[in-house]
């Protein structure tokens, strides 16, 4: 038998983006498939009152000193947890940098996910704070140095997925020539999501005639995510040709149009699904990005959609669907032409059916844990 820790929670999981949602859908994946020699394990809940600093916990209670103090303290954990496990599987590389004293003495291959949109670091501190604190920035940068450099493997979900730590990190691409060898990739899958409400009465609630073209946008109200490049194809084109624009997501920092009855913004919302379930184009104008999730759960509704030609964005060029197309990155007039040409020559049920399927067929969670396991066997195997 093969024993593998990730080292997150249990009671932790849940269908949101980041670790947790990504070990939450391969945690429900592999309740469907035979795992054969190869047991998952999850850290149990008494463990949440551990010391352990995440992301949050930085982001949260920021200052200089405290980093300092963190970086700078040894982290005392026994090594119990690591013994008897072949494979640790890391999914932060802050997690993995504050456990670099108990994997001093463990003899299990290391392996490490980094869910961060960009380089851990570039993402926690900002360009701002990069200027006025040099020195804080070079010291956090160990945290995404240590990691890469220790793993024994590295799992993305593909190679565009990396664009973005190339983009933004300069050491990057010295760390991956070292161990290419080592990188594997592993599509992420997701539980099928479903609309609570249906899509003649999300259009009701919101004053949205049934005829009517509607785009949609969910996510983070910021530059990195393109929320403002939608808004200006909005102010520039969109508007004139009679769209509604659906938008869910919190309101800032970038704020919605103001008194404009076509552009209705949600706000936060638990059911998205639905929101996305009402309109025709789903929309992801991402200036960098990772392997957006929310473009699994577009999927996986049957809904058109419409993504910048970006970091793991570009993946999905290789499909065949008339589902998913492609702008150019931050080009508002292509992607306002794009959308023209979608609704003048593109079967709405056509693009909607091979949608499902190409979820189906690549991105469920049945899907992803079967690939999770055949990866993990092979890095056992290489090992041995």
């Amino acid at each position: 038998m093969i024993e593998i820790l990730i080292p997150i929670e249990e009671n932790k999981l849940e269908p949101k983006g980041g670790p947790y949602g990504y070990c939450y859908n391969l945690r429900e994946g592999l309740r469907k498939v035979d795992n054969g020699d190869i047991r998952i394990n999850f850290l149990p809940a008494s463990e949440s009152s551990d010391k352990v600093y995440r992301s949050s916990f930085l982001r949260k209670f920021w200052t200089p000193r405290k980093v300092v103090q963190i970086l700078a303290a040894k982290y005392k954990k026994g090594t119990t947890k690591y013994q008897g496990y072949d494979i640790i599987h890391f999914h932060t590389t802050l997690d993995m940098y504050l456990n670099q004293n108990s994997l001093k003495n463990t003899d299990a291959i290391v392996v490490i996910t980094s869910h961060s949109p960009e380089a851990w670091h570039r993402e926690f501190i900002t360009s701002k704070l990069k200027n006025k604190y040099r020195w804080l920035y070079k010291s956090i940068e160990a945290i995404d140095e240590y990691a890469f450099e220790r793993a024994d493997y590295v799992v993305f979900p593909c190679e565009y997925a990396e664009e973005p730590y190339f983009h933004t990190w300069e050491k990057y691409e010295l760390i991956k020539n070292k161990k290419k060898e080592k990188y594997r990739y592993l599509l992420t899958g997701i539980k099928p999501c479903k609309a609570k409400i249906d899509r003649q009465a999300i259009r009701k609630k919101y004053q949205i005639p049934e005829d009517a073209k509607v785009l949609c946008y969910v996510g983070r109200h910021n530059e990195i995510k393109g929320y403002d490049l939608i808004q200006k194809a909005y102010r520039e084109a969109l508007k004139d040709k009679g769209y509604y624009v659906l938008v869910a997501g919190e309101e800032s920092p970038i704020l919605g149009m103001q008194n404009d009855d076509h552009w209705i913004e949600v706000g936060w919302t638990k059911d998205p699904h639905s929101i996305i379930n009402a309109s025709d184009l789903f929309i992801l104008p991402n200036r960098e990005t990772y392997f957006d999730l929310i473009v699994l759960e577009v999927l996986s509704l049957g809904v058109p959609i419409l993504m910048s030609n970006t970091g793991g964005n570009k993946h999905f060029l290789s499909y065949e669907t008339k589902g998913i197309q492609h702008f150019e990155s931050e080009n508002i007039r292509d992607m306002v032409q794009k959308i023209g040409t979608f609704f003048s020559i593109v079967d709405d049920g056509v693009a909607r059916k091979e949608n499902l399927e190409l979820f189906n067929s690549c991105f469920t969670d049945e899907k992803f844990a079967k690939s999770y396991l055949e990866i993990l066997n092979e890095i056992y195997e290489d090992r041995t």
